[in-house]
Order: structure tokens, then C-alpha cells, then sequence
């Protein structure tokens, strides 16, 4: 009898242990495959794709557990050649990605879609805010754009990604479904209030998206702190923008929005330390615009960009 390698018949397969016919490297590859597809589906994909992707990687996972794959004597692949031998020092990194990989793949990939889901949620916010400011204030056009249109393609936007596909920090909110339908009705009920120029049912409408959409938040408790920060970046950037340039008229165009967006944040954060900066800024910044002191007000960008910096 031929004398045998240690671990050389790491990877082969044998009909006789309970019908298997996958080696070990073969049932290791599956296992890794099939875990990045289950993360793909669970994280990152969703309707149909989510579905199928997810279908696919429980069929690997299955005969990488079970060690038989029925496909392998359709297509004509014996039980012997099914697997090829596999050394051990590429059995050990293969059996530390099965072990590493849901966790590594799980905690990355929950933190980065979540992180976009903030985001998203802050422009959502931030663009309803708006809205709502113009139909109280009185500005409800823009040149040839409603002070509607930039919501409306906001929500159509999140609505369209989000009704599709839903990250792991909304994954089981059931409901969200039916609060943007409710949004989108009371939206396109602001929409027909005001093209009858009725300013005042209009910011109605847009009030009771905006409590909805909070009722939303509250649920899920997803953090205020962070869709608020997401929301108020471009004006950041905007008012940042406009000391740096000693633009006047920007920053007083500006401001109201500003004041109120920035109010919003102080009452979640009162203690957070680039919030009071970006506060003692604002005012400085408003103050200088007023007084037409533009040399001044590149002073008053720094908080405002700090503040951008260090918040990603």
C-alpha cells in the first residue's frame, strides 16, 4: 500500500460517508461564498434580488453543511473528483474566513447602511423643514420652481430606494411602508392646495407629513442627533461658503433656515461643543452681514467647517 501524506486526503470526497461526494475545500469554498451572499441578501439587497440572492447562499450553506451536492452526478462529476486536495495552510485561512466572516461582514455592513439610511433621513428632513418654511413664510417659488418641487423629489426619491429595499435599522419597521403612503398623500395634497394658491392648507398638508415622518423616527428610535447633523451639512457648507466669500446677501438668505435647523439640534444636543460653536458663529455671522462688515465674516466660517469636518 503507497504511503500517505498527513492531510493529503484533506479535500477528498467519499461516496461512503453518508452519501457525500463534496471534499472539504470544496464544502470551505461553498461555506464562504454562501455567507457573503447571505450578507448581500440581508444587508444590502432587496425585493426580488433579496430573495433569489438569498435562495442561492441557503443552497450552498446547505451542501456545505451536509457535504452532498446532487448537482455534481447530473452533470457528470464523480464523487472522487468532486474535491481536490487541499494543503493545510489553505485549510486554515479558509476555515477562519467561515468562522470571521458573518461577524466582520455582518457589523460592517449594518454600520454602513446604516450610516447612509441617516443620511438619506436627514435630507428628507431637511427638505421637508424647507418646505414647510416656504409655505409659511410666504416663498412658495423659487424662479420657476415651487419651494415644493425640492421636497417632492426628495421623497420621491428616498420612497422609491426605501420601499424597495429597507437597511438592518429599518429592516423590521412593518409600518413604513404606510407612513409614506400617508406622506405622499398629504404631499400631493399640498400640491393641489397650492396650484389653487391656498398657501395656508399647503403648509397644513406639509405638517402632517412632518408629524408623521416624526412618529416614524420616535418608533424606531433612531437617533434624532444624527438625522438632524445629516440634515444640516449643506446648509453648513452653504453659510461656510458664504463667510469664507464675505457674501452678505447669501448669509441673510440663509439664516432663517439656518436659525431653525440649528434650534432643532441645540434641543436634541444643548451640550455638544461644535453645536454652541456653529450657534456663537451663526449670530456673529448675522450680525456682520447686517452691519456690512464683510472683512468680518471669514472669521465665522471656521466653527461652521469644523463642525462639517468632524462630522464626516
Amino acid at each position: 500500500m503507497a504511503d500517505r501524506k498527513p492531510g493529503s486526503d484533506f479535500g477528498s470526497a467519499k461516496t461512503g460517508q453518508a452519501g457525500r461526494n463534496l471534499g472539504a475545500a470544496d464544502r470551505l469554498i461553498r461555506a464562504i461564498i454562501g455567507e457573503i451572499l447571505a450578507i448581500l441578501a440581508f444587508f444590502w439587497l432587496g425585493g426580488a434580488w433579496s430573495a433569489l440572492v438569498g435562495f442561492l447562499a441557503a443552497a450552498l450553506l446547505f451542501t456545505a453543511l451536509t457535504g452532498r451536492c446532487r448537482l455534481y452526478p447530473a452533470v457528470g462529476i464523480p464523487a472522487f473528483q468532486a474535491g481536490r486536495p487541499a494543503r493545510l495552510a489553505i485549510a486554515v485561512p479558509l476555515l477562519l474566513a467561515v468562522a470571521l466572516l458573518p461577524a466582520i461582514g455582518g457589523y460592517v455592513s449594518a454600520r454602513t447602511t446604516t450610516a447612509e439610511f441617516f443620511g438619506d433621513c436627514g435630507r428628507l428632513n431637511s427638505a421637508l423643514k424647507k418646505a414647510i418654511y416656504g409655505m409659511e413664510s410666504g416663498v412658495t417659488r423659487r424662479g420657476q420652481e415651487s419651494s415644493l418641487d425640492p421636497w417632492t423629489a426628495e421623497f420621491e426619491r428616498f420612497s422609491g430606494k426605501y420601499g424597495r429595499y429597507r437597511p438592518f435599522v429599518a429592516k423590521y419597521d412593518f409600518r413604513l411602508d404606510d407612513d409614506l403612503a400617508d406622506i405622499g398623500g398629504l404631499n400631493r395634497q399640498a400640491e393641489t392646495r397650492l396650484s389653487e394658491n391656498d398657501r395656508l392648507s399647503a403648509g397644513q398638508a406639509l405638517r402632517q407629513a412632518e408629524m408623521i415622518w416624526s412618529g416614524t423616527v420616535l418608533r424606531n428610535r433612531w437617533p434624532a442627533s444624527r438625522i438632524l447633523s445629516a440634515g444640516f451639512r449643506e446648509t453648513a457648507r452653504s453659510l461656510a461658503t458664504a463667510a469664507e466669500t464675505g457674501n452678505a446677501p447669501a448669509v441673510l438668505a440663509a439664516y432663517p433656515l439656518a436659525e431653525l435647523e440649528l434650534r432643532e439640534m441645540e434641543t436634541v444636543s444643548p451640550d455638544d461643543p461644535g453645536i454652541r460653536g456653529m450657534r456663537s458663529a451663526l449670530d456673529g455671522l448675522m450680525e456682520a452681514s447686517r452691519q456690512g462688515h464683510p472683512d468680518e465674516m471669514p472669521h465665522f466660517a471656521r466653527p461652521f467647517q469644523d463642525w462639517l469636518d468632524s462630522n464626516g
